[in-house]
């Protein structure tokens, strides 16, 4: 059983990584919670706890925007 400090909630979002070691990457959040997030980034060499950039699609002004 795990043991998480946050209950996750499950979620279905594209985003967009960017890492300075691999560059941009496309990836799905599965999950998110206060303290973290499960993205799905495929076949990636990204190593995992890795520190990167996430910018996401918002709907504004009848667009939407990567933020």
């Amino acid at each position: 059983m795990e043991h998480r400090r946050d209950h996750r909630k499950l979620l279905s979002l594209e985003i967009v990584i960017n890492d300075r070691n691999l560059g941009r990457l496309n990836g799905k959040i599965r999950n998110i919670s206060l303290s973290g997030m499960l993205v799905d980034i495929g076949d990636s060499s990204q190593q995992l706890n890795t520190i990167v950039d996430v910018s996401f699609p918002v709907e504004a002004c009848g667009g939407t925007k990567q933020c």
